[in-house]
């Protein structure tokens, strides 16, 4: 893992952070190869410690890259407001289902006026099964945006950064010939699978809410 350390575009990485629930703007600021400052406008729904976190868990997941979180600025414009319609996905139900080599995963998300479901089965162990939960919230979206192929599951990780960890997870938005990449995370605390799921919506909700 690099400190500070970028080879890459920052643009893409910048890209990445905006995508960030509440931050409205981002800019890194370089010395040769090394990032010395991430400038963050937030319209200051979250605190900057939340904010924080979660750059430091897209930067870790997609890039190998350790920030200090003291490079990190966060100016507040409580001004300006997310757009946040009530068209975005809630959770419904979460199960899951044990048969041995093969589990199967069930997500139910809802909006003010329909639900959504998507069953997946796999092989049974836990890295798949993280995959699995974050497909089927994909599958979810799809059926809800009534769309087909739109999203690809890149990722889905667990980032060490407090006791319990942080879900991160990365995924590609096909919109036409232009592909973009979505990120979302989530303290795991007592659910894991939850955490999974959440980080998915994380990623999607903004997209979903449009």
């Amino acid at each position: 893992m690099t400190v500070g350390i970028v080879n890459g575009n920052c643009e893409l990485m910048e890209d990445d952070i905006e995508l960030i629930e509440s931050v409205l703007s981002c800019r890194f600021v370089k010395e040769n190869d090394e990032i010395k400052e991430i400038h963050i406008v937030s319209n200051g729904t979250r605190t900057p410690k939340q904010i924080s976190r979660d750059i430091q868990s897209v930067l870790i997941a997609k890039y190998d890259l350790n920030i200090d979180y003291k490079k990190i600025s966060i100016a507040e414009l409580p001004g300006v407001e997310v757009e946040k319609k009530e068209s975005r996905l809630k959770i419904e139900k979460i199960s899951f289902e044990d048969n041995g080599k093969k589990a199967t995963v069930k997500i139910a998300l809802s909006n003010e006026s329909d639900t959504y479901e998507s069953i997946v089965s796999g092989i049974n162990t836990s890295r798949n099964i993280d995959r699995m939960l974050a497909k089927s919230v994909l599958d979810c979206v799809e059926k809800a945006l009534g769309v087909e192929d739109r999203f690809i599951l890149e990722d889905v990780k667990n980032v060490n950064l407090s006791s319990d960890g942080v879900i991160v997870v990365s995924a590609v938005y096909i919109l036409g010939e232009v592909e973009r990449r979505i990120c979302g995370s989530s303290l795991v605390e007592n659910d894991h699978k939850k955490a999974v799921v959440k980080a998915t919506l994380d990623a999607l909700n903004r997209i979903v809410s449009k």
